[in-house]
């Protein structure tokens, strides 16, 4: 995952989660802008990535986006497990 917390925050979120996976932080949102995922709307969430799957065959191309720009809507978990396996 990538966030554009800084990685005190990020260390501190896993821990309290118990997140089992690499938390990555891109507090400058240099990585978050080159995949056009910033949103800079005017609201509470500007300035942060929206909430966007990317899936990856295994050269490191992206065969799959699953975008929502609703923080409290998610991805059928059925559709994104799917396109891992392709």
């Amino acid at each position: 995952m990538i966030s554009s917390d800084d990685v005190g925050s990020l260390a501190h979120f896993a821990k309290r989660r118990k997140v089992a996976f690499t938390l990555l932080s891109d507090s400058n949102t240099e990585i978050i802008e080159a995949f056009d995922v910033l949103n800079d709307e005017s609201t509470f969430h500007s300035g942060i990535a929206h909430p966007i799957i990317f899936v990856t065959d295994a050269k490191g191309v992206i065969t799959h986006r699953f975008s929502e720009f609703d923080y409290s809507s998610h991805p059928d978990v059925s559709d994104v497990l799917e396109a891992v396996k392709k």
